[in-house]
């Protein structure tokens, strides 16, 4: 899936589109909800304990360089109010897999299945493309990223060191195999 044909996915309860520029506030405001993530992820970071809208949008200019990487935004279908986002490649150039680098859910829309129906349906998407499986990268000590991972249907295969800017930390390296679907047309 290019960048050219904008990746749009649906669930029950969300709309998922590709963040734009006048998204930037929600964005913010999905991450500023979860402010023990700050501790993981200094790189989104202005200065301890607080995020910097600067540091989001550059994110996101990021992402938005990569034609293979998919920033997209969750919102309600029925109020268009913001509820998460997640960030994914179609293929890493690593072992040609896609890997989901986050999915975070504003705190207010927490423990509600939300993070759950957003991977089900990108883990739907990437088996009608073709795709045996999926990974992720998950912070170890991150207790709630690995157990959310885990009951999605994730499984731990190895552990590595990654580095984001300003830290290295190790990580839990996990996979879930898709059924595979005949790819679209």
């Amino acid at each position: 899936m290019s960048k050219e044909e904008p990746l749009r996915l649906e669930t029950d309860r969300c709309r998922l589109r590709p963040v734009g520029a006048g998204d930037l506030d929600d964005v913010y405001r999905v991450f500023a909800s979860n402010p023990s993530f700050l501790t993981l992820r200094e790189d989104i970071a202005a200065a301890p304990g607080g995020y910097d809208p600067v540091a989001v949008r550059q994110y996101w200019e990021l992402a938005d360089l990569d034609p293979d990487r998919h920033l997209l935004l969750a919102a309600d279908r029925e109020t268009g109010t913001t509820v998460g986002l997640v960030d994914f490649v179609d293929r890493s150039p690593a072992d040609g897999l896609p890997w989901i680098g986050l999915v975070m859910v504003h705190r207010s829309h927490q423990r509600r299945g939300i993070g759950s129906e957003i991977v089900r349906a990108m883990m739907a998407h990437l088996a009608s493309m073709g795709n045996p499986g999926v990974r992720m990268a998950v912070i170890e000590g991150n207790q709630p990223g690995l157990g959310f991972a885990r009951s999605v249907g994730f499984q731990g295969y190895g552990g590595a060191e990654a580095s984001t800017p300003g830290a290295s930390r190790r990580v839990v390296l996990m996979e879930l195999p898709l059924p595979l679907s005949p790819p679209e047309s």
